[in-house]
C-alpha cells in the first residue's frame, strides 16, 4: 500500500495480469468486483483484504479499477482467473556482466532467485529419487555457476513469503559447513536446535543475500 492505495509491485509470469498485458509495474488498484459483480472501493483497505478480492477459482472473472501509474485517468479491466504454474515460484538462475565495478576488472556474478521454499513432501516420504525441493534446485543452480566460474553469487529473496522450514536450513546448509541453523522454542518453552547436519559447502565464495520487507517465514532464516 502506498498513500492508501494498493499499488501493483510486479506482474507474476504465467499469471492472468501476464497474459491480459494491461496491468502494469506502478499501477493503482482503485476497486475490485466481488462474486456479485458490484465493484467494492479498495482504497485505504488493509492489502490481505484487497488480495482476497482479486483471487478466486480459476476460469472465474474479476474486474479491476486502475489508475495508470503516473496518470490520473482511470479504466477499469476483466481478468479470468487461472491457476498460476509452479515455474513461476521456482528457483532462476542468472549470470549477470558487471564491468569494472568488482576487482577493478569485468567481473561475473550469479543470481539466484528464490521466490519460495517448496518441496515436495509426498515425494520424500515415498523415496521418489529426483523429488522436487528448493535446496536441490539452488544446488544445481550453484553448481552451474561453478562450471561457468562465477565471482560472486547473489541470493535474492525480496518477497519470499517462506514456506517449508526443512527447505530453508537445507539452503543455509549449502553455504555453512555443519552447525546450528535456528532453533525453535515450543509452548512449554522448551528449545529446539535445528543443525545443518550435511557436512560441505556448494559455494565458499562472495555472497551478497538480498531482501525487503516482503521476505518472511522461512525466508528470515
Amino acid at each position: 500500500g502506498e498513500d492508501g492505495y494498493t499499488t501493483v509491485q510486479s506482474i507474476v509470469p504465467g499469471g492472468a495480469a501476464a497474459d491480459d498485458g494491461r496491468l502494469k509495474a506502478g499501477d493503482k488498484i482503485l476497486a475490485v468486483s466481488n462474486e456479485k459483480g458490484e465493484m467494492v472501493d479498495v482504497v485505504e483497505m488493509k492489502l490481505t483484504k484487497v488480495v482476497d478480492y482479486i483471487r478466486g477459482k480459476a476460469g472465474t472473472k474479476v474486474k479491476l479499477q486502475i489508475q495508470k501509474a503516473g496518470g490520473t485517468t482511470t479504466e477499469t479491466i476483466e481478468l479470468t482467473r487461472k491457476t498460476v504454474p509452479l515455474t513461476s515460484s521456482e528457483v532462476k538462475g542468472e549470470i549477470i556482466q558487471t564491468g569494472d565495478r568488482l576487482k577493478g576488472t569485468n567481473s561475473r556474478v550469479g543470481i539466484i532467485k528464490i521466490p519460495s521454499f517448496y518441496r515436495d513432501f509426498n515425494g520424500a516420504d515415498n523415496g521418489v529419487e529426483d523429488f522436487k525441493s528448493t535446496s536441490r534446485d539452488v544446488r544445481k543452480v550453484l553448481d552451474e555457476f561453478q562450471s561457468k566460474g562465477v565471482d560472486a553469487v547473489v541470493v535474492d529473496l525480496r518477497t519470499n513469503g517462506g514456506g517449508a522450514l526443512t527447505e530453508a536450513i537445507e539452503v543455509s546448509g549449502l553455504f555453512i559447513d555443519q552447525g546450528p541453523v535456528v532453533q525453535v522454542k515450543d509452548h512449554r518453552n522448551k528449545i529446539k536446535q535445528l543443525d545443518d547436519e550435511e557436512p560441505g559447502v556448494a559455494w565458499r565464495g562472495p555472497l551478497v543475500v538480498v531482501i525487503n520487507r516482503l521476505s518472511a517465514s522461512a525466508s528470515e532464516i
